[in-house]
């Protein structure tokens, strides 16, 4: 969480400064906090509800801005990107964003940085429409921890506060694809859209898992092993290896091996287009093989390689992306 914090940071670096929403009522998940608890802990979103005043287009007819008004929350603006998610909630499903119009109204999870302009501005992480009349709509969270007991699997949401639990009852999907998913295919440090029942009024809270979709990585948060194996068509082999190896922040080094390795691990004899690389000390002896091929495929390149640097999702998929031109 703190990481994505930091990333999302990056967004609002236009900004001249930055206010923290801080009502507890407002957090994702619900779950009721002290300030002092929330001083310790951020929550990883913030829930905004209100009604769409105009939809902003780019030239191509994408979606680039959402000005809305809230009688509790006043007027927002919210910058969507390529890693916003859209989720209708009634029909639990991705939402089309050119569906989305004046007087409609949505649920917007975004995030913590805002700008102290009039109005606000703050990036979205998730906007969920067609959103009922009671509690039951859809709720966009953070995997913090995924543990199974007693045949069922138990995700650790809101700074601890809150365990979303799934059965055999519960129905997975993916979004925006008919990706045949999981339990197995949940992630720490993931995120995903949750259907769920009454909270049990309780700390940490609980809830039963009607259905859950599991969200792509965006592409500024960290790479971790689980982002990866997903991207590679990749289960984990168990629910606690999802809870633990896989949330760790990856390194380009680790990226660029476990590449080679998908690939059947081939080596080059000779190759020497490493040798103009600044750090190229810093690359370990065992992943020298995996950097030559990396390096003569066009996945890395430049005079400072950073192997030792942490990597993100998006420049995974950009090697994903080269590799695949090569290939065909």
């Amino acid at each position: 969480m703190k990481k994505k914090l930091l990333a999302m940071a990056l967004c609002g670096i236009l900004a001249m400064s930055f206010a923290v929403p801080v009502s507890a009522a407002d957090i994702s998940g619900g779950t009721s906090q002290t300030a002092a608890e929330q001083a310790e802990a951020l929550p990883d979103s913030v829930l905004y509800y209100g009604q769409v005043k105009e939809v902003i287009k780019d030239e191509d007819g994408n979606v680039v801005k959402l000005l809305m008004d809230s009688e509790r929350y006043g007027e927002y603006v919210f910058n969507i990107s390529e890693d916003t998610v859209w989720t209708d909630s009634g029909k639990e499903k991705a939402l089309d964003s050119a569906d989305v119009k004046a007087g409609d109204w949505l649920y917007v999870f975004h995030s913590l940085v805002e700008t102290r302009s009039i109005p606000p501005q703050s990036p979205a992480f998730a906007v969920v429409g067609n959103v009922p009349m009671d509690v039951g709509c859809a709720q966009y969270y953070e995997v913090e921890e995924v543990s199974g007991k007693n045949g069922k699997t138990w995700i650790q949401t809101s700074n601890g506060g809150l365990y979303i639990v799934a059965d055999q009852k519960t129905e997975f999907s993916y979004y925006g694809s008919d990706k045949k998913v999981s339990a197995e295919d949940l992630q720490a440090g993931g995120h995903i859209i949750a259907w769920t029942g009454v909270n049990a009024t309780s700390y940490p809270a609980q809830t039963n898992g009607l259905h859950i979709m599991i969200l792509p990585s965006a592409s500024w948060e960290p790479l971790t092993q689980g982002a990866l194996n997903q991207m590679l068509g990749k289960k984990s082999s168990s629910v606690s290896a999802a809870s633990s190896e896989n949330g760790e922040a990856m390194t380009r080094e680790q990226l660029v091996t476990a590449l080679w390795k998908s690939q059947g691990s081939p080596r080059l004899m000779g190759y020497t287009g490493l040798s103009k690389a600044e750090d190229v000390k810093e690359i370990s002896r065992s992943a020298q093989p995996a950097w030559a091929w990396a390096h003569q495929k066009g996945l890395v390149s430049g005079t400072y390689l950073g192997p030792q640097d942490p990597v993100t999702v998006g420049e995974a998929r950009k090697m994903l992306r080269l590799l695949e031109e090569k290939d065909s």
